[in-house]
């Protein structure tokens, strides 16, 4: 460990409070959330790793696998992105980025075993090597304090200080960066922003409000990437060559209808709502949708991600296992039916 890493800052630091490996808050969790919403949190991202590509067939490599044309990848532009399994449904979301000579994959550090292990039996005679570089960086997520020059800018941008280090434009809605940088110069980023400190919920609740959803063990697999909105993110390209489960994903484009859809609510609980958990219509007697992801953002307040069908009178809906609860839709920041 480098004396002057981020992470050993952090675990050494009394405002600091940890959820196994991330930081859960710095102390106030009600207000950390309040704070982020009127603007300007910077959170520690602990629990997200990086994957690295390079070798000649690296871009040709990625862009045979994942939703994006990769071959548009530039220094100043990533992409949010899958990989989907041969029936059409993801398995992993990521950012992806590049310096012009490698490729980068930002993603829960927990998946990054499967996602590597995954990848390398498709490589055949490629040449392209992948490898977990998640040791050699820290990301820090932002919520700027006032609207920007970033919120007007391309999802996903990139604005790199070095070849090393990019800040991304992340995801639509409140105007926020996800910093990539390396390990050895993190705490020196970290200490430099005068933001208030937030823990890692804060941003995940903030993608959820921003309709930017993040997969576990419980989603991965589950979902077609038209319900996860991937469409409405620019992260999946209906014009590149073939892909895993492309045919699938574009017949549901072109010949379909997309009968679930990615939506955001709050709810008056903070009980430990699980992923997975179904929402039901109880009058009806049937499952409309499930929890992707549950963040309690206070001590009376959880904010969901979940894939509803986009006709449920949200009214009548109920958590199961949660009955009673108040369930309220919010309004994603770009068109969600």
């Amino acid at each position: 460990m480098i004396m002057a890493d981020l992470e050993f800052h952090l675990k050494h630091d009394a405002n600091a409070h940890f959820d196994g490996d991330a930081v859960s808050s710095f102390g106030d969790p009600d207000g950390e959330f309040e704070t982020a919403r009127q603007g300007g949190v910077k959170c520690p991202l602990l629990s997200r790793g990086l994957v690295r590509f390079d070798g000649a067939d690296a871009q040709t490599f990625i862009n045979a696998q994942f939703t994006t044309n990769c071959l548009q990848l530039t220094p100043s532009q990533g992409q949010l992105s899958a990989w989907c399994d041969p029936k059409g449904r993801v398995l992993f979301l990521f950012v992806l980025f590049t310096n012009g000579e490698e490729y980068f994959a930002a993603l829960p550090a927990a998946q990054i075993p499967k996602f590597i292990q995954r990848l390398r039996m498709y490589v055949l005679r490629a040449a392209v090597g992948i490898e977990d570089v998640t040791a050699d960086y820290r990301q820090i997520g932002i919520v700027h304090n006032a609207p920007d020059e970033s919120a007007a800018t391309a999802l996903w941008s990139v604005s790199p200080a070095n070849s090393l280090t990019a800040a991304i434009r992340f995801g639509p809605g409140a105007p926020r960066t996800l910093a990539i940088v390396a390990a050895c110069d993190a705490l020196d980023y970290w200490l430099a922003d005068p933001l208030a400190c937030a823990g890692e919920p804060v941003w995940q609740a903030m993608n959820a409000l921003s309709g930017v959803p993040e997969l576990d063990d419980t989603s991965s697999g589950e979902y077609l990437p038209q319900q996860l909105n991937l469409d409405r993110l620019d992260a999946v390209s209906f014009a590149k060559g073939c892909y895993p489960g492309q045919e699938i994903v574009a017949r549901l484009k072109y010949r379909g209808e997309v009968k679930k859809r990615l939506a955001a609510a709050s709810c008056t609980s903070n009980t430990g709502i699980a992923g997975g958990t179904a929402i039901r219509l109880p009058n009806e007697n049937r499952n409309v949708g499930n929890v992707l992801r549950a963040v309690a953002v206070g001590a009376d307040e959880t904010i969901l991600s979940a894939v509803v069908d986009v006709a449920a009178d949200w009214s009548k809906i109920t958590l199961d296992g949660h009955e009673g609860i108040d369930l309220r839709r919010l309004t994603l920041p770009y068109a969600d039916v």
